[in-house]
């Protein structure tokens, strides 16, 4: 961390967003933080709450290096409603030539490990979708991970994330989608 300081002008308060982006105790500010930025609320109380918090840390994220790696994502749908209609509508949903946009921050691994981990993919039986992106330029969040939490080799684009899906194909409960990530230039402001 101490050479990303010096290397990319990153300031104590940079250090201090990312690392609590990371960390899961005593509340995960990133389920917070994506929960406002995945919604629909744009009230001045959720922008309030949210607008101090996602430019912190979004202006920490644009000092660092981007890399390109190749990455993927699993998210266990469970009741989450917005997953549960990707899922169930996926053929219209994830039609091949689709674009597909993140607004949240969504991370991703490069640690093929990770993603087949049940917290990430649940059971045999749980339904998950897994997101597979053969080029993904992000941040490497390996720096800013707590001290004991495990590697999750984390590569996270910045936001807002937008892809063109390729294919998508349903295995059981997992349903597995090739995307390719697009410039955000004309989604980002």
């Amino acid at each position: 961390v101490q050479a990303l300081m010096r290397d990319c002008g990153l300031t104590e308060d940079d250090v201090r967003i990312l690392l609590c982006y990371k960390m899961e105790a005593p509340f995960p500010l990133y389920r917070w933080l994506n929960a406002l930025l995945t919604s629909n609320r744009r009230d001045a109380a959720a922008v309030a709450a949210v607008g101090p918090a996602f430019t912190l840390l979004f202006r920490a994220l644009e000092k660092l290096p981007l890399q390109r790696k190749n990455a993927a994502r699993a998210v266990v749908v469970h009741a989450i409603p917005a997953l549960r209609r990707a899922f169930d509508g996926y053929r219209v949903r994830f039609e091949p030539g689709a674009r597909l946009g993140f607004w949240g921050f969504s991370s991703f691994s490069t640690n093929d490990d990770v993603i087949n981990n049940e917290q990430f993919i649940g059971g045999a039986n749980d339904d998950a979708i897994v997101y597979s992106c053969g080029s993904l330029e992000g941040v490497d969040m390996e720096p800013f991970k707590p001290p004991g939490m495990e590697s999750e080799s984390e590569l996270l684009p910045l936001a807002p994330a937008v892809f063109h899906v390729h294919a998508v194909t349903k295995v059981g409960a997992k349903l597995i989608i090739t995307i390719e990530q697009e410039s955000n230039y004309d989604d980002a402001y």
